[in-house]
């Protein structure tokens, strides 16, 4: 049966989250989605575990394995997995985040199949720790690309920067040409999704908590750029310090 979901994980040095990443993804409820773990020249014993613990999944064609001989960098990385995707939709998944719970991916392949929406979005978790902060935002559940925009610049909400809490659909990154830019090691998540929002035209959100982004892990091939974090919850703008319930901003010191 042909998959409508490709999960892509980019990894470097990710030896010590990479089993368990995607034993629970393997373990999701849902079998309709594919898996494409991009390695960005790891030299750490990464691979060895992936293809000793997951060799039946890539016998399968369940799980794909790109591996880069140079360290290109987040952006380079996930393109590479980008262009090899088959699948209707895509999303991403850091290789040391999870998913709340093993039904997550049955309920994003329930409403693509029900609604086939340009993009679908849903809410995350960030965990620093001893601290998990449940990031808010308040959205209806279908909008145009129209309100997600007036939203966007009125709030000022990352959410939308972020590429691991949505689904985008392949035929609109591949008509329009859509690309993370080579060599970029910073915010390409937020470029790449400014193209794919000026484009959209129809966009699902789910009001639950499906991911749970890992702030603890310094050396991510997503994380690294970030040395240290502060959270500072406002209402309005930074500056106005709120309760924790309060939207929040991460910014670096």
């Amino acid at each position: 049966m042909e998959k409508l979901l490709t999960i892509i994980i980019p990894g470097y040095n990710v030896a010590n989250f990479i089993v368990d990443t995607l034993h629970e993804v393997f373990n999701q409820c849902e079998s309709n989605f594919e898996v494409i773990y991009v390695d960005d020249a790891s030299n750490d014993n990464t691979l060895m575990l992936i293809h000793q613990n997951f060799k039946n999944f890539i016998m399968e064609k369940r799980l794909s394995v790109i591996e880069s001989e140079v360290n290109c960098g987040p952006a380079t990385a996930r393109q590479k997995a980008l262009d090899k995707v088959q699948t209707p939709y895509v999303t991403f998944l850091d290789a040391d985040d999870s998913y709340t719970s093993i039904h997550v991916v049955s309920a994003l392949v329930r409403i693509l199949k029900e609604e086939k929406p340009d993009l679908l979005m849903f809410k995350c978790i960030t965990d620093h720790g001893k601290l998990k902060l449940k990031k808010k935002c308040i959205l209806s559940s279908s909008l145009s690309a129209r309100e997600a925009m007036i939203h966007k610049m009125k709030t000022a909400n990352p959410i939308w920067d972020y590429l691991w809490n949505k689904c985008y659909k392949m035929s609109v990154i591949k008509n329009n040409k859509i690309k993370f830019e080579e060599g970029i090691r910073s915010a390409e998540d937020v470029e790449f999704n400014r193209q794919y929002l000026k484009i959209t035209k129809t966009i699902k959100f789910i009001d639950e908590y499906f991911y749970i982004y890992n702030c603890t892990n310094a050396s991510s091939i997503t994380k690294k750029k970030v040395q240290c974090l502060r959270i500072i919850w406002c209402n309005g703008g930074i500056g106005k310090q709120q309760s924790i319930m309060s939207c929040w901003k991460t910014v670096r010191l």
